[in-house]
Parts: structure tokens; C-alpha cells; sequence
């Protein structure tokens, strides 16, 4: 647990000094958020699809991930119509429910509780949940201004889904390992970035709100759709997995059982300000939904929750 808190200190203090610069500076956090979307992040993506081992039982985990981010957002959709009287809430359900914190915080997790054999088919399953937020995360956001014929093509658009179709088409055709060593320095530089920026982006967003405000219809229906949703969707795969196609071998299933303990991406916030939509709601029910998932993991590690536990163990 203490690595974990470790790797959220910089991410915290990088947010408050966001927070300092919203509250003193009239900063344009939509030109940010442009640069982390459409020049840093199409490159970490490039990186992460390029090494990653994708053969065997590993192929099958970014393609789990995507199926389940894709269909938790739906279904989120569907609940939060239910639930939430504003459009802009219901949408930003829908994108949060897409994908999780899997970089800084749920790398800190991962390292936290999984062995070291596990560490890289955990980088792979995220590729999965990266992926579902470019598309899901990205177009029911889109929807708030945009019909879905045009929300569609502003997704296609997105250079993360170029960049991790490229690198997959160089992977099949070419041997990667010299261009891997080649943007080994790049890739880890915007790494760095793209983690200070995405903080940076929600400090600043908070600082320029005029008041920090509770929601709490809609911080409880994220949490729901983030956390209980998504677990009762892993579970139903890999009931399945195991009782029919058995892709997913057991010791990396709790790679999947720990997506469920993460909170909601950065990244919501980042699309909302490129698309220009308010964000005082979605960075407030960020910091919310990064507080209770810290929480949430301490609760569950220290009751003995770790890498050697299994789908089958949990039923």
C-alpha cells in the first residue's frame, strides 16, 4: 500500500500546484488538454502496443478489457438515464464508466499487490481499457454538443486509435525491436508528461471553479458504474471464460478484479476540455472518486487481498 501512496504523492502535489495556478493565472486548459490528447498521448499508446507481448493467453487481455470498458459505459448510459435529470451528467457517466485510472494510480496498485511476473500483462490489459476510453470515453462526451454521426467521426479522428493501429501493423509486418530502443527516451519523457499535465489540467480545473460543489447524485452513480458495475461485468466474464473458452488463464484474473478497485481517468476531464464543456462537475467527482479508491484498496489489501488471489477463490 505504501507504493502506492508513494506514487500518488507527485500526482497530488502536481494537482495542487494546478490548483495554486487556476486560482492566480487565467490559464486556456483546453490548449492542454489539445496537447495531452493529440501529441503526447498517441505516443505513450504507440509505445505501450509496440512492447507489449501480444501472443498467446496475453493476446486475449487488451481484447477482454476493451469489451468489458465498452459495455460497462453502455450500460452506464442506460442507468444514468435513470438516475441523473441533466444530459451533461448522464454523458459523463457513460465516459467515466469506460476505462479507470491505469497509469499512475493503477500502476502504483498493480505494483502494490501483484508479483512481478504479472506487472507486464497488466501493462497489456490496460492497452484494452486505453482503447475503450479513445472510443467510448471520447464519444459520449462528444454527444453533449455533437450528434452521433459527428461524435463518431471525432473519434475516429483521434490520433491514440492511429497510433495503436500503426504500431499493431508494424508489429505484424516488421521486427520492433530497434524502434522500440529507438523511442524508448521519447516515450518515457511523455509518460512523465502526460501524467504532470493530466493533474496539472484537474488542479487547474478545480482552481478555476468558483466554489469546490458536491454532487452527490452524481458522484454516487460514477462510483457505482465505476466500481460495482464494472466488478459484476468482470465476474460475468470470467464465469464464462472459465466455464466455456478458458482464454483468460486464473493467474491473471485478478489482474481484472483489480480495474474494478480504480477510480475514473484523468482523461474525462482532458476530453471535456477539449471539446470545450464545463468541467466543474467532473473534476470535483474526480478528486471524489480517486479519494474513495484509495480507500477502497487499503480496505481490500489489508483484509488480504494480493496477486495470488483468483476468480476462483472470490466466488
Amino acid at each position: 500500500m505504501s507504493t502506492l501512496l508513494l506514487n500518488m504523492l507527485p500526482v497530488f502535489a502536481a494537482c495542487f500546484a494546478g490548483w495554486l495556478l487556476g486560482k492566480q493565472q487565467q490559464l486556456d486548459i483546453r490548449t492542454l488538454g489539445m496537447i495531452v490528447i493529440y501529441a503526447i498521448a498517441p505516443v505513450v499508446n504507440f509505445d505501450a502496443v509496440l512492447k507489449a507481448p501480444l501472443t498467446g493467453a496475453m493476446l486475449a487481455l487488451p481484447i477482454a478489457a476493451f469489451l468489458v470498458g465498452g459495455a460497462n459505459s453502455l450500460l452506464s448510459y442506460r442507468l444514468a438515464q435513470h438516475c441523473l435529470s441533466e444530459k451533461d451528467h448522464v454523458l459523463f457517466v457513460a465516459s467515466a464508466a469506460s476505462s479507470a485510472n491505469t497509469l499512475y494510480y493503477g500502476l502504483g496498485l498493480a505494483l502494490a499487490v501483484l508479483t512481478a511476473e504479472l506487472i507486464p500483462a497488466f501493462c497489456v490489459t490496460a492497452i484494452g481499457l486505453s482503447v475503450s476510453e479513445s472510443v467510448f470515453g471520447y464519444y459520449f462526451l462528444a454527444r453533449t454538443n455533437f450528434s452521433w454521426r459527428m461524435a463518431l467521426q471525432r473519434v475516429l479522428r483521434l490520433p491514440v486509435l492511429s497510433a495503436v493501429a500503426l504500431a499493431l501493423l508494424l508489429k505484424l509486418c516488421l521486427p520492433v525491436e530497434s524502434l522500440v530502443a529507438t523511442i524508448a527516451p521519447l516515450a518515457g519523457y511523455c509518460r512523465g508528461a502526460l501524467i504532470l499535465l493530466g493533474s496539472m489540467i484537474l488542479g487547474v480545473a478545480l482552481g478555476q471553479s468558483q466554489q469546490f460543489r458536491f454532487h452527490p447524485r452524481l458522484t454516487g452513480v460514477v462510483l457505482i458504474t465505476r466500481h460495482c458495475l464494472f466488478a459484476l461485468l468482470v465476474f460475468t466474464l470470467l464465469t464464462l471464460d472459465t466455464s466455456s473458452t478458458q482464454f483468460i488463464p486464473a493467474s491473471y484474473q485478478t489482474i481484472f478484479l483489480l480495474f474494478a478497485l480504480m477510480p475514473i481517468a484523468n482523461n474525462s476531464l482532458t476530453f471535456a476540455t477539449t471539446l470545450g464543456l464545463p468541467t466543474e462537475a467532473i473534476s470535483s467527482t474526480i478528486i471524489l472518486s480517486n479519494g474513495f479508491a484509495i480507500i477502497l484498496a487499503g480496505l481490500l489489501v489489508s483484509g488480504g487481498f494480493n496477486g495470488t488471489v483468483t476468480f476462483a477463490d472470490m466466488k
